[in-house]
């Protein structure tokens, strides 16, 4: 968002997350819940929410976005569904997330399996005709550590004593050829995006 506009507020609960994030003249980051913000009336262009609306009391959230948004401004919701790295590296990663972790995941992971259409969204939906994606080299050393970030995985390894990526790892290693070697691992993206009118 920096390279598009003057100034970005970024915000998060998590004061470790904002210390991760990266550092812009023009980026002001804010320990707030998006729910109940200290930002004033009519004042932004767009609000963004990545990967996160699913965690969110969606009433109050908007009642925010609907206060601090200027009018004809733009909501944009978007998430990232399931990696893709394609051959059978993608059938050995579904039926891991899918088969072996899938009842691990918190019940607010389904609104991500379903691109966000389960959820509340209460303003005119602007419909892209493109298709995004977030692509990304990673190496298996990379990947490993991606698949640990999983809070489903770290509530396998609380419920049965052990790391179901270890097992994965070994699967995806036998076609992977040299383990620092990297693939392209693509990320597809799906959006809500709405005009708020006052």
């Amino acid at each position: 968002m920096s390279d598009y506009f003057d100034k970005v507020y970024a915000t998060d609960i998590s004061r470790n997350q904002l210390k991760e994030a990266e550092k812009r003249n023009n980026i002001i980051y804010v320990k707030e819940r998006a729910e109940v913000t200290s930002f004033q009336n009519d004042m932004f262009d767009l609000i963004t929410c990545a990967q996160a609306v699913h965690w969110l009391d969606f009433v109050p959230f908007y009642e925010e976005v609907r206060r601090t948004v200027k009018n004809k401004g733009l909501l944009a919701i978007w998430g990232y569904g399931l990696l893709k790295i394609g051959n059978s590296f993608d059938d050995i990663i579904h039926h891991f997330y899918q088969e072996l972790i899938g009842p691990y995941w918190n019940e607010e992971r389904k609104h991500i399996d379903s691109k966000y259409e389960t959820i509340a969204f209460d303003f005119k939906e602007i419909k892209l005709s493109k298709q995004f994606y977030i692509e990304n080299d990673m190496n298996l050393f990379e990947l490993e550590g991606y698949f640990n970030s999983w809070s489903s995985v770290q509530n396998y390894i609380q419920s049965n004593h052990e790391n179901p990526v270890n097992d994965l790892i070994t699967k995806l290693k036998e076609s992977w050829g040299n383990t620092n070697s990297t693939k392209k691992v693509i990320f597809p993206i799906f959006t809500k995006i709405g005009r708020i009118k006052k």
